[in-house]
């Protein structure tokens, strides 16, 4: 039930262990359940969401990879603790990217080639490239993919 609800068949068992859960899909994420067992979820399109219905590709930020989950309430610039409490095409992100912000923040993304929405979405923004988190793999952020931060 809980694979066919978050991406179909595809969906696998992580090996490893609860503390470091593996993926064979080095562009998919462990999500570890009750300390138990971890699902790794197939990567999704953020551009294009990909996912099954009533669900929404979502970013996990730290690592650059997508996935689907349950679209969350927060909007742009409302408080969130995870991704899934943000809305369709936006991201939780710590408080050191955005402006005057005390808490992490849901955030857009944008696309880097497009006109920047941002400025419009969340003043003093811009759409910038991926932050780099030490565990982002960068092969898995789509290609001018970008995120409502703050100017470096």
């Amino acid at each position: 039930m809980l694979a066919s609800r978050f991406g179909a068949a595809s969906t696998l068992l992580a090996t490893g262990s609860a503390d470091a859960p593996v993926c064979s899909d080095p562009c998919s994420h462990p999500f570890v359940y009750f300390g138990l067992f971890g699902l790794c979820t197939p990567p999704c399109d953020p551009l294009g969401n990909d996912c099954p219905e009533g669900v929404v590709c979502n970013s996990v930020v730290h690592a650059g990879k997508f996935v689907c989950t349950y679209e969350g309430a927060a909007g742009n610039n409302e408080a969130c603790v995870s991704t899934d409490d943000c809305g369709e095409g936006s991201t939780c992100v710590v408080n050191v990217l955005l402006p005057n912000c005390s808490s992490t923040r849901s955030t857009p993304l944008c696309e880097l080639d497009a006109p920047d929405p941002c400025p419009a979405a969340m003043p003093d923004t811009a759409c910038q490239t991926w932050p780099p988190y030490p565990d982002v793999d960068e092969a898995c952020i789509p290609p001018g993919l970008g995120l409502c931060t703050m100017p470096l």
